[in-house]
This record gives C-alpha cells, sequence and structure tokens, in this order.
C-alpha cells in the first residue's frame, strides 16, 4: 500500500512557480507537487521517507526560502444562501415590505464585505492565543 502525505510549505519571494514544482517533484518519494503564487504555498504529496527537511532544502537550492506551514488554516465556511434570498422571497410574495427587504439585503451585503476585510487581515501567526 502506497501512503502519502500532504505537506505545506510557505515559500518567500518566489518569483517562478515552475523551477520550484520541478524541482520538488525530482525528489525520490514525492508524489505530486503544486505551487500556489499568489499565496506563496506549496503543496507536496510525499511518502513518510522524504523529510521535511530535504524539501526545504531542494527549495533552498531552486533559490527560495521554505517554511513548514505549522497548521493548515481552516477553509473558509461557505455563505449562507438564506440571509440574501428570504427577503427578496418574502417581498415578491407580499409577506415583507420591500423597505425591510432592501433593508435586510443592506444588512447582508455590509456584514459579507466587513468578514471580508476581517478575513483579508487575517494570519496564521495571529490566530494562536
Amino acid at each position: 500500500m502506497n501512503t502519502s502525505y500532504s505537506r505545506e510549505f510557505a515559500i518567500q519571494g518566489m518569483s517562478c512557480v515552475m523551477r520550484v514544482e520541478k524541482a520538488l517533484r525530482r525528489v525520490p518519494g514525492v508524489e505530486a507537487a503544486s505551487i500556489n503564487l499568489a499565496t506563496e504555498l506549496a503543496t507536496v504529496h510525499a511518502g513518510p521517507e522524504v523529510s521535511d527537511a530535504e524539501l526545504v532544502q531542494v527549495v533552498a537550492s531552486a533559490g527560495f526560502k521554505a517554511n513548514r506551514q505549522a497548521a493548515r488554516a481552516k477553509p473558509a465556511k461557505p455563505a449562507r444562501a438564506w440571509p440574501d434570498g428570504w427577503p427578496v422571497a418574502m417581498a415578491a410574495l407580499g409577506l415583507l415590505n420591500p423597505i425591510v427587504a432592501g433593508a435586510a439585503m443592506a444588512f447582508s451585503s455590509v456584514s459579507l464585505v466587513s468578514n471580508s476585510l476581517l478575513l483579508k487581515r487575517w494570519s496564521p501567526d495571529n490566530s494562536q492565543s
């Protein structure tokens, strides 16, 4: 049975995704490697025989600095549909005053934007309390 583990590394100052991906994929035991340039994260699927230090060294040989991510960020929860949909449906059925429906929609939009701005400032370093 072939067991591989997913590991995530933060890569600083990365400018060439292909150079880092190729270097990681050449390591014996690495099954897959993918890089996200926007987040500067590398995800590596490798067997237990491949050490984190070896992968960090390979990234360093490609000219960049890598750090193992201590913990993966939890995926964002999907937005609930009911805050956006219920006011319109209720107003269309004549069960809710359109002004109240508009206010509910405005509140939903303000809430969404404010949460997005908070998420933009979030980093794994300041979430550990």
